[in-house]
């Protein structure tokens, strides 16, 4: 559930979040949105997690930090993920389409 009330609220993207594999850790990355008139909705919340995979007898991930990440979606269809600090909440802005 996403919380601070932001769950289908309008917001405007600066970057978006993902997860990159880098040899054997995986690492946030962000990538700069190129259309940043777009108005995406909150659809749901997750958290990308940073780490690498140690190899002894079995292979195993050490998480070294975990970051809480908001779902978005401009229309039915593909969701991105984005930090908090990366959105601009709009005001006034219906939920209607």
């Amino acid at each position: 559930m996403v919380t601070n009330d932001l769950f289908l609220k309008q917001v405007k993207v600066k970057e978006f979040a993902d997860s990159m594999k880098v040899g054997s850790a995986r690492k946030l990355v962000k990538v700069p949105n190129e259309n940043e008139d777009d108005i995406y909705t909150v659809v749901g919340v997750t958290a990308i997690n940073e780490g690498y995979t140690e190899y002894d007898e079995s292979a195993y991930f050490v998480m070294t930090d975990r970051h809480k990440v908001y779902l978005v979606a401009k229309s039915i269809g593909r969701r991105f993920k984005i930090l908090e600090e990366d959105m601009d909440l709009l005001e006034g802005a219906t939920n209607e389409r």
